[in-house]
């Protein structure tokens, strides 16, 4: 077992509402998701391709991918905040406790 830490560029993956076109087996619903093609760019581990050859993106995967993404923006962030204090020790955060 290893730490995973997602790529930055996972913000480059866009965001889609669509309608399958098989609307016998997904019904006539609008979705919200990835396009296959555009994750596997990047995080190849969450897509799969099924013997049609139709690819899938399996989005309980693609749930740790984002949690990593978001720990990281926030490891980020905490930096930026610690900076930002240590920049201006007038003001009321966690730098002035120490």
């Amino acid at each position: 077992i290893e730490p995973y830490e997602a790529s930055s560029s996972i913000f480059d993956v866009e965001t889609y509402t669509y309608y399958w076109k098989d609307k016998f087996r997904f019904h006539d619903r609008q979705e919200v998701g990835f396009v296959a093609q555009n994750i596997e760019d990047y995080v190849p581990q969450v897509v799969s391709t099924n013997s049609q050859g139709e690819k899938m993106v399996d989005y309980g995967k693609m749930t740790a991918v984002l949690l990593s993404t978001i720990q990281q923006m926030n490891k980020r962030i905490e930096a930026l905040e610690q900076n930002h204090c240590h920049d201006h020790c007038d003001c009321e955060c966690s730098c002035s406790e120490e």
